[in-house]
């Protein structure tokens, strides 16, 4: 594993230094910025520079616009950990205060701290991160149920193009994750992205891989297919998942998600551990600040290939409040 963790990050670094020769620094620019640019929620995604702006150039932004635009409203409105993960301009933080109920007479809650900010005096590269382990959506209510913790890191970018990124993290858990981040536009409608992470924690190495397709649909719909794939030192297979999220966009403040996900393992033989579908609804209200959440979801797990499924209900009740460029 670590033969081949140094193989990979050498092949990241010369990789990204192609990017670099071939693609000019964000800071060295000037950007364009058209009157029909969206909505200032949507504009986390990347512009061209000024001085490369050709026709092949504003065909490529046009494809990068029409994609780019609707997820990253979604990933934003919905507070997905996948915003936390990159170096922005600005801090975002956001206090989440949980209650979930789980089949059975069980219930929990929690109240954590999500979000990124920017240090005094430090690098524009450099944020303070509070992440949780367990924030995916493929695992939503139960795992969320079980652990609050927030972790706390620094998070650096290393490297940043108009398809790529490179950042490094160290959490105080201790934790060390490298992340690289390729983003394609396939066309007006679709996009592919690709992401692996090489990390070290509880005294093991380890590294996961996700492939993600984003299809733009009518009507303020789009559509996400996840494949999740994780390798650890100290487990001999490879623990899998596979996710597929339909956004509904109602209106500016209020938003659907139809999410379900497989996952399983293959040591020590290929089985799915977990089957699981949900609902999540989520509405900005009263203040620009403000946001409640209702998620429902209907779980079958399974520890062992020979153990019967059981179906298990659970719902979150969060109330969120989000603190912008502090």
């Amino acid at each position: 594993m670590r033969k081949n963790l140094t193989l990979i990050l050498c092949f990241l670094a010369i990789s990204m230094s192609f990017e670099g020769l071939a693609e000019p620094q964000e800071d060295t620019t000037v950007s364009i910025t058209p009157a029909n640019r969206p909505s200032p929620r949507n504009t986390d995604c990347d512009v061209i520079p000024l001085k490369d702006a050709n026709w092949l150039d504003k065909v490529h932004e046009m494809i990068n616009e029409s994609f780019c635009s609707p997820a990253t409203w979604f990933d934003g409105f919905f507070s997905s950990p996948r915003v936390d993960r990159e170096v922005r301009a600005g801090s975002r933080l956001r206090w989440q205060n949980d209650y979930y109920r789980i089949e059975g007479g069980r219930y929990n809650f929690g109240s954590k701290l999500r979000g990124s900010l920017k240090l005094p005096r430090a690098s524009k590269r450099l944020r303070l991160v509070f992440e949780g382990e367990k924030d995916e959506p493929t695992e939503r209510v139960v795992a969320l149920a079980e652990s609050n913790e927030t972790e706390i890191g620094l998070l650096y970018r290393i490297k940043k193009t108009r398809r790529s990124r490179l950042n490094l993290k160290v959490s105080l858990s201790p934790a060390v994750t490298l992340r690289y981040r390729y983003l394609l536009p396939l066309s007006t409608s679709l996009s592919f992205g690709f992401t692996e992470e090489f990390f070290r924690r509880d005294n093991a190495y380890g590294a996961s891989s996700l492939f993600e397709f984003v299809k733009n649909l009518d009507d303020g719909l789009v559509l996400r297919q996840s494949n999740l794939f994780t390798r650890t030192e100290n487990f001999e297979g490879t623990n899998w998942g596979i996710g597929l999220t339909l956004f509904q966009q109602l209106n500016n403040r209020q938003a659907l998600s139809y999410e379900s996900s497989y996952a399983g393992v293959t040591h020590p033989s290929t089985f799915a551990t977990s089957t699981r579908v949900g609902i999540r609804y989520r509405e900005n209200f009263y203040r620009d600040w403000l946001f409640y959440e209702i998620a429902p979801e209907i779980t079958w797990p399974r520890a062992m290939i020979s153990d019967r499924r059981e179906k298990i209900w659970a719902i979150l009740f969060r109330l969120e409040m989000n603190f912008v460029n502090l």
